[in-house]
């Protein structure tokens, strides 16, 4: 089995993956070709002329988490090779922080307040009677 993932890729790229692989999403692409196919399908997109944006490739093999995997460009996440298993890292958009923020980040974000006293989102509470 073979995933390709293509971000910011032109539009004949895709249609020369898809003769040989079904896009069941934009840029995922998704087949059972053999080992030959698929690095002739890698070496197309890595060296397609027009091709400035990032790609993955995933297939079935015999390891401790039962795929491979090889990229090129630079996309939102990269796999890492951590002892043999690969690590999914969020790269951060601006270069230079130290820190990305992702979702289900554990410190807390508040609205900024308004005057007043009351947050951006906050209605007044009406007491009643």
């Amino acid at each position: 089995m073979l995933v390709m993932m293509l971000e910011k890729s032109p539009a004949s790229l895709k249609g020369l993956l898809s003769r040989w692989l079904i896009e069941v999403r934009s840029g995922v692409f998704l087949g059972n070709p053999s080992s030959r196919i698929r690095d002739v399908l890698w070496d197309r997109t890595v060296l397609h002329p027009r091709n400035h944006g990032y790609a993955i490739q995933i297939w079935t093999d015999q390891g401790p988490q039962g795929f491979s995997y090889r990229t090129w460009g630079e996309g939102g996440r990269e796999l890492v090779d951590f002892e043999g298993i690969a690590l999914v890292r969020q790269t951060c958009a601006k270069r230079g922080t130290s820190r990305c923020q992702v979702a289900g980040d554990a410190t807390p974000r508040l609205p900024p307040r308004r005057k007043g006293g009351r947050s951006a989102g906050e209605r007044p509470v009406r007491s009643a009677g």
